[in-house]
């Protein structure tokens, strides 16, 4: 049974036996070169677009901090907008898996490259896993491209079963 209870924002703990922590994009409260909006956010409401145009150097993080309940091995994922493959109706290519990021927890960047699914939609995607100490942590989302990465939430979950919805209403 797990117990849910808002932390701030749009950051929801969701506490038990199993730790589980989701951040939407609304509450990332450094948004570096990152800009939040809502005209193509899904089930979060908002969404973080990284600026493009940029090389990933000149690109600086979103962040937030968060405050973990327990020690434990978290999953971490992140829920990233891809599009499919194709022509936009100007007859524009529309290239897939090019708008990637990447996240940092506390000082652990995980080698993941999300935004890379292929489908033209927001998904979840799995950044990896991490030992994490109770406390608090800093998260950070990182342009690893420079090319419009979207960002609608991360999470990070000690059950490893844990399912995340892909819409608002799951």
């Amino acid at each position: 049974v797990c117990m849910l209870m808002s932390v701030l924002g749009s950051v929801t703990a969701f506490a038990a036996k199993d730790t589980t922590i989701v951040i939407g994009a609304d509450s990332f409260t450094n948004k570096g070169t990152w800009t939040l909006a809502n005209r193509e956010a899904g089930a979060f409401g908002y969404v973080l677009r990284a600026m493009g145009g940029n090389k990933p150097a000149n690109s600086t993080d979103a962040t937030v901090t968060i405050k973990v309940p327990q020690d434990g091995t978290y999953t971490v994922w992140v829920r990233v907008r891809d599009f499919a493959a194709g022509t936009d109706a100007k007859g524009n290519e529309i290239k897939t898996g090019v708008r990637t990021c990447q996240i940092k927890v506390g000082e652990n960047l995980f080698p993941t490259i999300l935004g890379n699914h292929g489908t033209d939609d927001f998904k979840w995607q799995e950044a990896g896993s991490m030992e994490i100490k109770a406390g608090e942590v800093k998260i950070a989302l990182v342009d690893s491209a420079a090319d419009y990465a979207r960002v609608e939430a991360a999470a990070l979950s000690t059950d490893a079963k844990f399912k995340l919805p892909e819409t608002a209403s799951a």
